[in-house]
Parts: structure tokens; C-alpha cells; sequence
């Protein structure tokens, strides 16, 4: 994530943007599926994030590539909250790190890694 944020730069009221980081999770038993937006810096702790999702010990797994791109239509590197858009089945839980709403301007990745575009 470095990387990341070392080369993307904003300027003026963007400048102190948090970035965001994107995880897509499935419950292996129940097929339940999350995407979890959280600040770049945010440490996710899987245990408790399966007991606070109420997902069986074990069972909470990165989704496939197949059915993230399925649900949301982002590839590897490139899910995020804009994705949220082509869930037209309303399957996808959205979890959001209480820290991005606490902020004026929020960057991820607009559907392609290799931009970064910041909002309010």
C-alpha cells in the first residue's frame, strides 16, 4: 500500500485525503458476501471481524476473483466502493471503517487500479 501512496498525490482541499483499502469476503458456508472499505492504515482482524459478521469459526474467506468480478464487475485489485453499483441482486454487505465517514475526502481506486480519484 505504500506504493500506492506514494505516488498518488492530491492537491488543495484533496490534499489530506484518507486513503481506502477494499476486501471482498465470503462465508464459505453460506455463501454470504461482504465488502469490507476500510482507511489504508486500518488493521482487520479477521477473528473478530468473523465473530462480529456471525460467520462460523473458519468459514470467513476472500471471495474468488470469479465471483467478486461476477457480483461487482471489479477485477483483482480493483474492487471498491463504486462497485457497490453493479450488485443489482443486493448480495454484497457493504462494512465501512467508521474512520472514512469521519473525514472530508476519501480516495480509492475508481474501478481501475491504476487511478486514484478522491471524495466527499
Amino acid at each position: 500500500m505504500v506504493e500506492m501512496l506514494e505516488k498518488a498525490r492530491f492537491t488543495g482541499e484533496q490534499e489530506h485525503a484518507l486513503f481506502a483499502k477494499n476486501l471482498f469476503f465470503q462465508d464459505k458456508k453460506t455463501k454470504a458476501m461482504w465488502l469490507i472499505c476500510a482507511a489504508h492504515d486500518t488493521t482487520i482482524d479477521i477473528k473478530a471481524l468473523t465473530k462480529t459478521l456471525g460467520c462460523g469459526s473458519g468459514n470467513l474467506r476472500a471471495g474468488s476473483v470469479e465471483t467478486m468480478f461476477e457480483k461487482l464487475g471489479a477485477v483483482k485489485g480493483a474492487v471498491n466502493l463504486f462497485a457497490l453499483v453493479n450488485d443489482k441482486s443486493n448480495e454484497v454487505n457493504l462494512v465501512m471503517d467508521k474512520r472514512l465517514a469521519e473525514v472530508e475526502w476519501v480516495a480509492y481506486h475508481p474501478m481501475d487500479n491504476t487511478a486514484t480519484t478522491a471524495i466527499s
